[in-house]
């Protein structure tokens, strides 16, 4: 991580489709909430969660508020406990017996989807 910078994973995946048109929806959405804070940001989107960094004086507060509006992946495994709700996205259904697999963030130390 660079010097200075903050990072939060949100709860959002970027569909294919859009990742393909390039970022300028999600930085359009981003720049409309990063409006009058003194904040310098970049996104990336790791596994297609988007990953967000700032810095800057406000940038605790940029990013505390995206957490707080589109919720925060968990990224690694040790941070999802018994009965946590969290927000994830259907990456399948039907594979073993009538289970439904949930990608929830899990991106370290693998990828994990929960069923």
């Amino acid at each position: 991580m660079a010097e200075g910078w903050l990072t939060a994973t949100l709860a959002e995946k970027i569909p294919e489709p859009v990742l393909n048109r390039g970022p300028k929806p999600v930085w359009n959405v981003l720049s409309r909430e990063a409006q009058g804070l003194r904040v310098d940001w970049e996104i990336a989107v790791p596994q297609q969660w988007l990953q967000v960094r700032a810095r800057g004086d406000d940038a605790e507060t940029f990013l505390n508020f995206l957490k707080e509006k589109f919720g925060e992946a968990p990224v690694l495994r040790s941070k999802v406990e018994r009965w946590d709700v969290r927000k994830g996205f259907i990456t399948g259904s039907g594979r073993v017996g009538f289970g439904v697999y949930i990608d929830i963030g899990i991106l370290e130390p693998a990828r994990k989807d929960a069923l």
